[in-house]
């Protein structure tokens, strides 16, 4: 069985774009037909349809309720694709340099979109852009978790030594699409709590660590730790960490001062 993924313009609109999952040799009802090399015909049938606005690039807008009544098999390319095409050249902002992640180029190219879609989906600005044109000192963390909501949190300092802590959450989950935006608060820190989290970042030596430590896996967590500071600027990852320096850093941000109240079995 082979499936054919095809781009077409949206008839029904010019401003939208539509990606249409068709199965070579179906037979449904209404299906364009394409000639073979044979010269005969064959039937495509159109099984997934998905529209979006051509001003945000790929980025799908899925039908969750048409997309459940799908094959087990093609609902899994669908989310697939959904993923890949979340982030791709048209978002305006660029979250990483170049070569951050070491590995094959289509490793790298769909890592780099699944970060960047997903910070995308929570609002977040870039923070690689931020070290270039601003002083700021600022650390945010990604924490991706496969079947529960992405959710980042991130530390400003201000120039007086107080700080505010942005946290966000969206409704969809960290290994697939992100969903929208559901929780976006701004946190006051005083100038005890700033320099207590900035004294863990001196004395776990974040700005020393390599931003990989080894193979990840397939269902879990990935921890994604940005800082930028004096200009310069770091991103240090981690799946699924159980200890080490990305734990200790992420879970300050997010229970200690977020106050996320997220059950233990979520917690990964």
């Amino acid at each position: 069985m082979v499936w054919r993924i095809s781009f077409v313009p949206n008839a029904r609109a010019q401003s939208f774009r539509r990606v249409i999952f068709a199965r070579r040799n179906g037979n449904a009802k209404g299906a364009r037909s394409k000639p073979s090399r044979s010269g005969g015909r064959t039937e495509p049938s159109i099984t997934a349809v998905i529209n979006w606005p051509s001003c945000y690039g790929d980025r799908p807008m899925v039908n969750l309720s048409s997309l459940m009544k799908l094959p087990p098999l093609l609902k899994a390319h669908v989310l697939i694709a959904c993923v890949l095409l979340l982030c791709d050249r048209a978002l305006c902002q660029q979250y990483f340099p170049p070569d951050t992640f070491k590995g094959p180029v289509h490793f790298e190219d769909f890592t780099v979109k699944w970060y960047s879609a997903q910070l995308n989906a929570l609002q977040e600005p870039s923070l690689w852009e931020l070290s270039r044109a601003s002083n700021a000192q600022v650390y945010r963390l990604l924490w991706l978790r496969t079947f529960h909501h992405p959710i980042a949190v991130r530390v400003s300092v201000e120039s007086d030594g107080t700080g505010n802590l942005a946290v966000k959450i969206a409704d969809g989950r960290g290994g697939y699409a992100p969903g929208k935006l559901i929780d976006n608060r701004i946190l006051q820190l005083s100038k005890q709590h700033v320099r207590w989290f900035l004294d863990g970042i001196d004395a776990l030596k974040y700005w020393e660590l390599s931003v990989d430590d080894g193979p990840g896996g397939c269902d879990g967590a990935e921890w994604i730790l940005e800082g930028v500071r004096n200009h310069g600027y770091r991103v240090v990852r981690r799946w699924s960490p159980t200890q080490g320096p990305i734990r200790t850093l992420g879970s300050m941000m997010l229970f200690e001062m977020a106050h996320l109240k997220v059950p233990l079995e979520e917690i990964y």
